[in-house]
């Protein structure tokens, strides 16, 4: 960063201004198109400078893709701070260039997404894929003397297709994924095969069962546990909890909670948040207490707390606010036979949540793929099933986890930006849990 940093924090303390952080950013993004088997890749280019400052109890942020020395000086020579969240105009993203009459060469990744796609979507009628990687260098200083550097990168894939069968009404489907580390992500398309075998399996004749009723005996899976637990992370961001959107706030503590909830920074992350503060391990939840919240500068002051290397921001448009990496639960015992656990129930792989109210911990989700079990056995398809329940009475109530942890990647939004969150954690067993079907359970056992 070629940037006289004495002489911009000296035209910002000549106006008034106090409690300046300066970040600044180059990001190049790699994106795929594919639909209906025709491709088309492009590379985005784009940079710029944040300014945040005070001026006494008034708020100002401005920015600006310009960020060599005499343009922001003319950019806060044009500023009074009279007015709150003054905004600089700024350009539109590039488009890296390109000979004439050639088509944009595609990024490493984004080659070896597009034969993964070819390949998955043969069984399919008509497709569609969109993939994105993003890679972000940047700058972060509070003081005249010099920056903290990080980099941080995150990657997310959308497909669709649809299966056409004689003698049978197409189906529609949707695929959905996000990370924080773009070589384990492709790695997961390309070795562990996760969007053809969710096309393979679409593929197959597909007759749902009546989903039985009752107390039942249901096992979820890691991907379906991941969607259930996600508005239970939430509750430990340090801004909802002082907005009073926490369901932490209504609950009565130690809780039954067997697990341990630990947010795990990746080697593939930067050593620093987007404020510049150390990323490092933090233990959110243990033996049913709670034991910290992921805060950002502004919430670690008005909690009188440290700050917890949790600031995140989409870019250098947005202001940062506090959101998880990569958290991960922990159930001091496993097993390795999970299934073991019962001759008979319900194996949910898949759901959906509908609604979520971060206050209460009430959501409302739909089974998305789920199955009968018969000695130990996945069996018929059942039919979808729309409930609502409490997370944090959901979570209590599970009596048995796996030993393997799978990860998850899940696109956030707050305060209008879009931010990645992973979560690892294993298959896990509710021995009685009240599954709202449409026919008696001995229907089937």
């Amino acid at each position: 960063m070629q940037l006289d940093l004495e002489r911009v924090f000296q035209a910002l303390r000549a106006l008034g201004a106090n409690d300046i952080e300066l970040y600044a950013e180059s990001r190049t993004t790699h994106q795929l198109d594919i639909w209906d088997r025709v491709h088309h890749g492009r590379s985005l280019q784009d940079r710029g400078l944040s300014i945040y400052c005070r001026k006494g109890e008034t708020s100002f942020h401005f920015c600006s893709n310009l960020w060599d020395t005499e343009s922001v000086l003319r950019l806060i020579a044009g500023k009074s701070l009279k007015d709150e969240a003054i905004s600089a105009s700024i350009p539109p993203v590039k488009v890296a260039a390109t000979k004439p009459g050639s088509a944009p060469l595609l990024a490493p990744h984004c080659v070896t997404i597009l034969h993964v796609a070819r390949a998955a979507f043969a069984p399919a009628a008509s497709c569609g894929l969109w993939f994105e990687e993003e890679i972000c260098d940047f700058w972060v200083t509070r003081e005249p003397t010099g920056w903290t550097s990080g980099s941080r990168k995150s990657v997310r894939a959308q497909a669709r297709w649809k299966i056409e069968q004689e003698g049978a009404p197409s189906r529609s489907y949707e695929w959905e994924r996000s990370g924080l580390d773009p070589d384990a992500f492709v790695d997961g398309l390309k070795n562990e095969l996760w969007l053809s075998e969710a096309v393979k399996k679409s593929a197959g004749r597909v007759s749902t069962w009546p989903a039985p009723t009752g107390e039942l005996p249901v096992f979820w899976s890691s991907q379906a546990l991941a969607k259930i637990a996600l508005p239970f992370v939430r509750a430990f961001e340090a801004d909802l909890f002082l907005k009073d959107q926490s369901l932490l706030q209504k609950l009565s503590f130690p809780a039954r909670w067997g697990f341990t909830l630990t947010d795990m920074p990746q080697t593939a992350e930067s050593a620093v948040d987007a404020e510049g503060n150390t990323v490092a391990q933090l233990v959110v939840l243990k033996n049913g207490k709670p034991r910290g919240l992921a805060c950002n500068r502004r919430t670690a002051g008005e909690m009188q707390v440290p700050e917890t290397g949790h600031s995140r921001r989409q870019n250098f448009r947005h202001l940062p606010v506090p959101a998880f990496w990569n958290v991960a639960l922990h159930w001091s015992e496993t097993e390795p036979d999970l299934l073991a656990r019962c001759q008979s129930g319900i194996w949910v792989e898949d759901v959906e949540v509908l609604e979520s109210d971060p206050a209460s911990g009430l959501i409302c989700l739909a089974t998305r793929k789920a199955f009968l079990m018969h000695e130990k056995t996945l069996g018929e398809p059942i039919e979808n099933v729309v409930f609502e329940m409490e997370v944090h009475d959901f979570l209590a109530n599970i009596e048995g986890a796996g030993e393997k942890q799978k990860t998850f990647g899940f696109e956030i939004l707050k305060d209008g930006q879009r931010l990645t969150t992973q979560i690892q954690l294993p298959d896990v067993f509710t021995p009685s849990f009240p599954f709202p079907g449409s026919v008696p359970s001995d229907t089937y056992w």
